[in-house]
């Protein structure tokens, strides 16, 4: 019931990467000085982008050293993948909990509030199990209100919106 399900097929590459960080650049606010050429008040990432980055940047691709839910459940992140359709967020992510390795696969949608990103999951599976709505928004609440992980969805205070919209991350700032 609770074997480990396959990741899904993602593709990745260091050139998506480098235009996701491009991208993120162009929507910091610029100083004053700097002048403002290139900047954007509103990127959209592909599926591939945000992936290749989470890999790139954060490590968090096959046997990553743990991320924010490590603290909220006693368990250590080895990977995460990210898919995007229409305007739903699945996360599919390989933990390590008690020395068994386990896959739990979210759906929901994202948004920004009172400066943190928030995760409205509507359901999802640790392994083959299916959650039921209630179970995957207790979880997500669960690492959401952990101060340990609290501060990775902090938000900075020039963005005002993150959401799926027709397959792709918008980031918008204010």
């Amino acid at each position: 019931m609770f074997r480990s399900v396959p990741a899904p097929h993602i593709a990745v590459s260091h050139e998506a990467a480098e235009s996701a960080a491009e991208k993120l650049e162009r929507l910091a606010p610029k100083s004053p000085q700097a002048g403002g050429g290139g900047e954007s008040r509103r990127v959209a990432l592909t599926e591939e982008e945000v992936n290749s980055y989470l890999e790139m940047r954060l490590g968090l691709a096959g046997g990553g050293a743990g991320g924010p839910a490590g603290g909220a459940i006693g368990a250590s992140v080895r990977d995460v993948k990210l898919t995007l359709t229409g305007d739903m967020l699945g996360v599919f992510s390989v933990f390590n909990l008690m020395g068994k390795d386990l896959t739990l696969e979210l759906d929901g949608r994202l948004s920004v509030a009172g400066g943190y990103l928030r995760f409205e999951p509507s359901g999802g599976r640790l392994g083959e199990c299916v959650l039921p709505q209630s179970a995957a928004s207790a979880l997500v609440a669960r690492l959401m209100q952990d101060p340990a992980s609290a501060e990775a969805f902090r938000m900075p205070p020039e963005i005002h919106d993150v959401r799926v919209e027709n397959g792709e991350l918008v980031i918008e700032r204010r």
